[in-house]
């Protein structure tokens, strides 16, 4: 017993430096979509794009919601011959979205007016990488988290046996890392202008948590970034969401977490996230059920 109390003393140490902050429930609705994988904001923050895990449909809500009447658009991309896989949405201020498939470990680019798939992008692991990495070898470890990058490289979040954020670039040695100008949370587009319909983007760099983290959480279930430019990823095995900065240096792996929120203990399944101007955070979560809230505004980020 002595001994297990010094092992449990030494874990708990190991956490105790990074700031701890825990998220209130202060709103919630029911949003028609089932199972939700992945939000972003789209039109200036004006509405909040969502896909499912079980459909390719995506769903166009207003932001912010009228208790009222829910306004909503459901759309169905033209040119895609599966129908679910989904886990994550992003967008740029050119009206596209941006669709990441697990499976396939694709992206799937939208024309402006949302009506069909314009472009993709593979995303291929070199053989280098891989071997630490474990790409297609675990099933649901995969990508499952999406930031695009102004200059076009893209950030992607391995859920998890490894978790890594994994930059991918046209280019096989175009690494740069993330920094506060590369962020097209408060404008900018994503560069596509020399995409062919069907592309390929390698792994250039790679980054894990710091070693005194490695189990502060067991997934990564999303990654998203704020109105400040800073980095915020989603656990939906231990119900937070921790900040790890507005920074990653290509030539420095390791991942520093600088503070983490922890969700309610009724807030299941959180795999979407949208983080408002005010640092509110908005979740979707990932049920079958139709008749419980699925949507949930949380405290602000302090």
């Amino acid at each position: 017993m002595k001994y297990l109390i010094i092992i449990l003393l030494f874990l708990s140490s190991c956490h105790s430096d990074i700031p701890e902050a825990s998220l209130k429930i202060i709103d919630s609705y029911k949003i028609p979509l089932r199972e939700i994988s992945g939000m972003c904001w789209y039109k200036n923050k004006t509405q909040i794009a969502m896909i499912g895990d079980d459909s390719n449909e995506i769903l166009l809500i207003d932001w912010p919601i009228q208790k009222e009447k829910l306004s909503l658009k459901r759309i169905n991309i033209k040119g895609l011959s599966f129908d679910r896989g989904f886990e994550s949405i992003a967008s740029d201020d050119s009206g596209r979205l941006f669709l990441l498939h697990e499976d396939r470990s694709q992206v799937f680019i939208t024309d402006r007016k949302l009506e069909k798939i314009e472009f993709s992008i593979e995303l291929k692991i070199s053989k280098q990488m891989n071997k630490e990495l474990r790409w297609d070898e675990k099933k649901n470890s995969g990508p499952e988290g999406i930031t695009l990058l102004r200059n076009g490289n893209i950030l992607i979040a391995k859920e998890k046996k490894p978790q890594r954020l994994v930059e991918f670039s046209r280019g096989q040695s175009s690494a740069f890392g993330y920094e506060t100008k590369l962020s097209l949370e408060n404008g900018g587009v994503f560069p596509v202008e020399n995409l062919d319909s069907e592309n390929t983007y390698y792994s250039v760099s790679a980054w894990k948590k710091d070693k005194g983290f490695k189990n502060l959480f067991k997934d990564v279930s999303g990654i998203n970034i704020n109105k400040d430019n800073r980095l915020f990823l989603l656990s939906d095995k231990n119900h937070m969401i921790v900040d790890i900065g507005n920074s990653l240096k290509v030539n420095n792996s390791k991942v520093q977490i600088k503070k983490v929120y922890k969700f309610p203990s009724d807030l299941k399944k959180a795999e979407g996230m949208v983080i408002d101007n005010n640092n509110n955070v908005i979740i979707g979560v990932d049920t079958k059920s139709s008749t419980i809230d699925n949507l949930f505004v949380l405290s602000p980020l302090i």
